[in-house]
């Protein structure tokens, strides 16, 4: 757990360069901070090379004791109460560190504020309208207005704007007594209807999605159905982010080759540039869902499809959410890429977006991408070196690294076979406890749960042929695969029971 002094460092350790000279005029400020020992704490901190090198939970007692002492070494107090100097001290310096972090705050607050016209005045509108400086909030209100109105754009957040500007515009007409003459209530209803609508229509797309792939997650869809009548009204049910919106869901409930269809065209219009990010995203990813879903299927042709969505997306700067890259949609992305043997697009994907992934997971993610181009191009030693330098990032990586492990683990022994049969009881054992693993995961829906249990078996039965074990034959083997439907990877574990056939 971090306490508050790492808190510190770590908000810290994100300001670099003009960003942290930025920092310390801000701290500076007479207005901002009056406490002197907070901008040379910062001196401090940044001298000693603690927030370029260090790691927020390596700040221990030891280099706080280094920069506690540095920050009061011109305190005096008699030697003989030093044992009660040192606690003053202790506790001194980390109410220090706790204002240096509510410093930092501000400054990130005032730094967005300061990039975002609409939102700065958002925060100035009512103190004006207090102040009674009318003229001048109309001319704020008005300019704000103007600026959001040439937006190409718009999304939940142009219409979260405008509903509070026209909010504030009402506030103004009442305490002057206008209402009689003028209101703006019109707009602002379908300012906020709309905002309201898109933002319901974003969580539902994401709730439907999460509830197909984890058997936990229960949500209550009775909202959603009860703004449908809303949607009806023709300035609504016409807004093409609302129909691109209700495109998607369509397809996320039904998963017909028609819905796909519908959504599809309506993505590859023209005038699909000016659909906002966000929602292009959603329904890319929607699209995406789709062909997994087939390819689950044992379809594997869906492949191709997922590989052009996903250099459109690329293409389109949709990969990226507040500038940060999932590994989920990466690992999705290279993989693809290598079923497609498209290997120099996946590597230069890999690089292009490592920057972008959280720092505590990033070189694992990229150990793990690496390793599955590898994979794909038979490098199987060096792929297996670089999955088990994977440590912890979410379920889906772990659930994925376990294959891959096994998958190494089988493809080793199969190249070795031809020379020396070799079974090894180790390997067996692993192969066991990951199908273990797999029947114990709740967390994961029931198909997608049994899809691992059953193609971590039949990995099992075939590396017990590979060394001429068990009772089973190939042919039973391929005959039980075909008749499961849910299989994690059924076309992989298809080409093995070809290769034994030739083997042979």
């Amino acid at each position: 757990m971090l306490n508050n002094t790492t808190f510190c460092i770590e908000i810290l350790r994100t300001f670099e360069g003009k960003e942290l000279e930025n920092f310390k005029d801000f701290i500076s400020c007479r207005y901002f901070n009056t406490d002197k020992y907070v901008v040379r704490l910062l001196e401090i901190l940044d001298r000693k090379k603690i927030l370029s090198k260090m790691k927020p939970r390596d700040f221990d007692t030891n280099m706080r004791d280094i920069a506690r002492k540095e920050l009061f070494k011109d305190r005096l107090l008699a030697k003989a109460h030093e044992l009660e100097k040192v606690k003053k001290e202790k506790t001194l310096f980390n109410a220090k560190m706790n204002l240096l972090q509510k410093l930092a705050e501000n400054f990130l607050a005032i730094q967005t504020m300061k990039n975002d016209e609409v939102h700065k005045y958002e925060l100035l509108y009512p103190q004006l309208l207090k102040k009674e400086l009318f003229e001048l909030f109309k001319r704020h209100a008005n300019k704000s207005k103007k600026l959001l109105r040439k937006q190409d754009i718009k999304d939940q957040k142009y219409y979260g704007q405008l509903y509070r500007i026209e909010r504030k515009f009402y506030d103004f007409l009442a305490i002057n007594d206008r209402l009689d003459k003028e209101d703006n209530l019109s707009d602002m209803m379908r300012n906020l209807n709309i905002y309201y609508i898109l933002n319901n229509l974003h969580i539902t797309l994401s709730a439907l999605a999460l509830q197909e792939n984890f058997d936990t997650k229960e949500y209550n869809f009775l909202p959603m159905n009860k703004i449908g009548t809303l949607i009806k009204y023709s300035e609504y049910s016409k807004n093409p982010s609302i129909k691109l919106y209700m495109a998607a869901i369509e397809l996320q409930k039904s998963k017909s080759q028609k819905s796909y269809n519908d959504l599809k065209n309506m993505l590859d219009k023209k005038d699909s540039i000016l659909f906002p990010a966000e929602i292009l995203k959603d329904c890319y990813t929607t699209c995406l869902t789709y062909h997994s879903h087939k390819i689950r299927s044992a379809d594997t042709d869906y492949y191709k499809n997922m590989f052009e969505l996903y250099k459109t997306m690329h293409e389109k700067n949709l990969m990226l959410d507040e500038n940060i890259m999932s590994p989920y949609q990466l690992k999705n992305m290279v993989i693809v890429a290598c079923k497609q043997e498209q290997f120099e697009w996946a590597e230069d994907i890999t690089e292009y977006y490592y920057p972008y992934v959280l720092n505590r997971i990033k070189e694992s993610v990229y150990n793990f991408n690496i390793g599955i181009i590898a994979f794909y191009q038979k490098k199987y030693e060096f792929a297996h070196d670089k999955f088990i330098q994977v440590r912890d990032i979410n379920l889906t990586y772990d659930i994925n690294v376990r294959v891959l492990i096994l998958k190494c683990y089988y493809e080793k022994a199969r190249l070795r076979s031809r020379y020396k049969r070799h079974y090894n009881e180790k390997i067996m054992s692993n192969m066991r406890s990951t199908r273990s693993y797999f029947n114990h995961k709740k967390e994961l829906s029931e198909r997608i749960r049994e899809g691992y249990v059953n193609f971590t078996q039949i990995l099992i039965y075939l590396y017990r042929i590979l060394h001429k074990e068990g009772r089973k034959t190939i042919e039973q083997i391929e005959e039980e695969l075909k008749e499961k439907e849910a299989n994690a990877d059924k076309q992989w574990l298809l080409e093995k029971i070809t290769e034994l056939k030739n083997q042979k």
